[in-house]
């Protein structure tokens, strides 16, 4: 399976969680990481494709190098294509790895930042420990 049929299982799987809610659209929608087998124009024609059919409205991307994302960014330029509006990307006290690079290119081209594990799952609330020894009562169940 390449990465453009795993993109439309995406898709189907969105559509089929906001027609359960009642809805036929989704105001936002991000791009997971890429497969390195797949075109990159492919993922974002893609992409695309929903914007164009009004089921949603704006994407974002996930867990990528900032040399990726600015090569995703250059080729929805060449395009014409829908731009991301916010990168999610790991990022807390103790992974700053984005601030030398994806930060600046995000605040450069005026996208939002969404930070995943901002608490370290759990290690910066004392509830698990480095070494992944969960502490708490709560945080071992």
């Amino acid at each position: 399976m390449n990465g453009v049929s795993q993109e439309y299982t995406y898709f189907e799987r969105l559509r089929d969680h906001y027609k359960g809610q009642g809805l036929n659209m989704s105001i936002y929608t991000r791009s997971t990481p890429r497969d390195p087998n797949t075109l990159i124009e492919e993922t974002l024609e893609a992409l695309q494709d929903k914007v164009r059919s009004g089921k949603v409205r704006y994407i974002g991307a996930s867990s990528m190098h900032a040399q990726q994302f600015a090569k995703s960014l250059y080729f929805t330029d060449l395009h014409g294509w829908t731009r991301f509006s916010a990168m999610q990307n790991h990022y807390n006290l103790l992974y700053r790895e984005d601030e030398r690079e994806m930060m600046p290119l995000c605040i450069e081209e005026g996208i939002a930042i969404i930070p995943w594990s901002p608490l370290a799952i759990g290690v910066l609330t004392g509830n698990c420990g480095r070494d992944g020894a969960m502490k708490t009562k709560r945080a071992k169940k």
